[in-house]
């Protein structure tokens, strides 16, 4: 075989890989593409991931519940956590202009 018919074969093969890896970056999961193609290394542990796969359902009632999920912790951390933490913590007091009654 000729040496030029060979390292085309080759080119033809990287640019293939490439035309792939432009298609998922597009699609925008190239870190999932790049963990499947071995190019990085998968995450010990995903709490979205891992939130989505306890809960019933399929993905779009999965995906909804998750979204209600996320939106409760929000609330809650603006009705309880942030005023508890602005009248405790001196650095947010100041910050506040906190006065006690």
């Amino acid at each position: 075989m000729d040496s030029s018919f060979c390292s085309f074969h080759v080119l033809q093969g990287n640019l293939d890989n490439l035309d792939a890896q432009r298609a998922a970056r597009r699609l925008g999961n190239h870190r999932l593409a790049d963990v499947r193609a071995g190019r990085r290394k998968k995450a010990d542990f995903s709490i979205y991931g891992g939130l989505l796969r306890v809960q019933p359902g399929v993905l779009p009632i999965r995906i909804v519940l998750l979204l209600l999920l996320v939106f409760a912790a929000c609330a809650s951390c603006f009705e309880w956590l942030f005023p508890w933490a602005a009248t405790n913590i001196p650095a947010l007091q100041e910050m506040s202009n906190y006065t006690a009654i």
